[in-house]
């Protein structure tokens, strides 16, 4: 059984469009959780 990595890697190999416009998106949501996470904190 292939870890969470192993799969990004391997899908990143296979399509890398695909891989890149998911990496964006996680990367929007995580600035997305920072901002929230600095608003609820502050």
């Amino acid at each position: 059984m292939p870890t969470a990595l192993e799969q990004v890697f391997a899908r990143a190999c296979a399509e890398p469009k695909a891989a890149i416009g998911a990496f964006q998106q996680t990367s929007k949501l995580s600035t997305k959780w920072k901002k929230m996470n600095e608003t609820t904190t502050s």
